[in-house]
């Protein structure tokens, strides 16, 4: 508890949270615009397609060296640091070059570095909590907050300095955590190896566990379709509705505003609410960046809607996790996890790839149609299975009485 934390653990605390809000920050000013960007400099939709197709391929494919690299929780920081002076380095490279060929390089050395970053973060985080009896959501809070402001302060930035110069800032900023995570003193007598994505060595039972396989397909078109959709939501706005990167900011900011919302409205009353009905309220809330598009639907409305994308992915966060655990176990419970991750990164690949080509010949309003149709896909199946389990739940009901 807070009563129990020593002078010198507030400073830890205090280092962590401002490498936490530095760092969401200058994700928000880079990675929220990065593909208006490469279609202000000249290059067509279907090259979109292909360089943010690249990134979740990059990410499974990097996955095992991070894994060998990082041998215990003090070493986490070091390779941290190294990870957010190179990444921060191509951002600002990213902001200067229009070649199609260099874009996919940065993107592959980008990619490589920021989600990996991210979830040795959180491992590290974890660790810090547990040591110094702070919770987690405590810390990581600051960065939805801080991604809050770097949204809605990087439309503004790109308005008045420019795409290049607010990629320099965002990359500069990078910097700022090198400096805070040495200013964190070292955990003493603790080893702790990183072991988040090795799969048990009988992880082949999942494909035998029908329940997990129709989870993971529906999970991967939900979540993926949806990806898919943000990455070319931002460009259809700019190129389309003729929308200023100011207002794109604000979208954002007003969509990760229900986000944590959300998070912490079901942290409190989530488990009075039934699985099956909270999985078809995220299933229909993802649709929020797809249905407006598909439809042709006036700006004013596509701005309103896109904000309750943020319910969706804030209700996933919450249950996602706890219901794979319930469906494999925990001894299969990473290993199911690195499944989804690697499926849902060749369907993303694939599927950014395919619509790209898509919108550069056939528009986007018929490319969101196809997204729309994969998506009304999940919503259709977990109304039937909602309905399906009812049934069951009060078959079993009548049997007992007699």
């Amino acid at each position: 508890m807070e009563e129990t934390i020593t002078k010198g653990q507030k400073k830890d605390y205090l280092f962590l949270v401002i490498s936490y809000i530095i760092r969401y920050f200058a994700d928000a000013l880079f990675f929220l615009f990065y593909q208006v960007y490469i279609l202000s400099k000249g290059l067509s939709e279907d090259k979109l397609g292909i360089i943010t197709g690249i990134m979740p391929i990059v990410v499974i494919l990097v996955n095992p060296f991070w894994n060998m690299t990082i041998k215990n929780i003090n070493s986490n920081k070091k390779v941290m640091k190294i990870m957010t002076i190179i990444e921060g380095i191509f951002i600002i490279i990213f902001g200067k070059i229009s070649s199609f060929e260099v874009f996919i390089l940065a993107t592959i050395v980008i990619a490589a570095l920021d989600q990996p970053f991210y979830s040795i973060l959180d491992g590290y985080t974890t660790i810090f909590s547990n040591e110094n009896k702070i919770e987690f959501a405590k810390i990581r809070k600051y960065g939805s907050l801080a991604y809050i402001a770097g949204s809605a302060l990087g439309g503004i930035f790109i308005k008045y300095l420019g795409y290049t110069n607010t990629f320099i800032i965002s990359g500069l900023l990078y910097f700022v955590p090198v400096i805070t995570f040495s200013l964190i003193k070292p955990f003493k007598d603790i080893n702790v190896v990183s072991t988040e994505n090795k799969a048990p060595s009988n992880s082949y039972k999942l494909f035998k566990n029908k329940e997990f396989i129709f989870y993971a397909i529906l999970y991967v078109i939900m979540f993926g379709t949806a990806y898919i959709a943000s990455n070319f939501f931002n460009p259809y706005m700019v190129n389309v509705k003729g929308m200023s990167e100011q207002y794109l900011g604000y979208i954002k900011a007003y969509e990760v505003i229900f986000e944590v919302s959300t998070i912490l409205i079901l942290t409190k009353y989530g488990k009075k609410i039934k699985e099956s009905i909270l999985y078809i309220f995220i299933s229909i809330f993802y649709l929020s960046k797809i249905l407006p598009i598909a439809f042709n639907l006036p700006t004013h409305l596509i701005v309103i809607i896109a904000g309750f994308h943020g319910i969706g992915f804030g209700s996933l966060i919450y249950i996602h996790y706890n219901h794979i655990l319930k469906l494999v176990g925990e001894e299969h419970t990473t290993a199911a996890i690195l499944f989804i991750t690697i499926l849902n990164a060749i369907y993303t690949c694939i599927g950014n790839v395919l619509i790209g080509y898509s919108i550069k010949y056939n528009g986007y309003v018929s490319s969101f149609k196809i997204l729309f149709s994969l998506s009304m896909i999940v919503v259709i199946v977990m109304f039937i299975k909602n309905i399906r389990n009812k049934k069951i739940t009060k078959e079993e009901c009548n049997n007992e009485t007699f």
